[in-house]
């Protein structure tokens, strides 16, 4: 009996030591000026946009267009990429919050990769379920970025 009653706690035991995944925050790596280099609507790429950069400072995020004069910081809207609590490593939800208090808050439960200074971003195609796969798909809007390097003074 005892000898069962052993072999059974050393059967589960293993179990009980997995490792659980843990939450990664989002880190200062993700901070910079990003460009996008492409962008998939519905699956389809789309190369019929100006170019677009987004600006990210912690959970700060700023999106400009460019325009004849230069980049242009998108007005009457606050944007922020926040890690979901209790959310896996490549999660991120992009809230945006219109400055007309009568239009809600959007969260777009997202997904991310990041590889050195390529960051991928996959956005639900509206406010639904977060994306199962960082590529793009029927469901989803699709980024590449490509990271600005700051010109260094001479």
């Amino acid at each position: 009996m005892r000898l069962f009653a052993l072999l059974a706690i050393l059967s589960v035991s293993p179990l009980l030591a997995a490792p659980v995944p843990k939450e990664v925050k989002k880190t200062a790596k993700m901070d910079g000026i990003w460009e996008v280099t492409e962008r998939h609507l519905s699956g389809i790429r789309d190369d019929s946009m100006s170019p677009i950069r987004w600006t990210i400072d912690g959970e700060s995020l700023g999106i400009e267009h460019q325009g004849k004069d230069g980049f242009r910081r998108i007005a009457g809207s606050t944007y922020r990429l926040v890690k979901p609590e209790g959310g896996l490593a490549n999660t991120i939800d992009y809230k945006h919050t219109p400055d007309d208090k009568d239009i809600p808050l959007s969260i777009f439960r997202s997904l991310f990769e990041l590889n050195g200074d390529t960051l991928k971003i996959c956005l639900p195609n509206a406010v639904q379920n977060r994306p199962t796969e960082c590529k793009p798909s029927s469901i989803t809007v699709f980024y590449v970025f490509k990271r600005v390097k700051e010109e260094k003074d001479k």
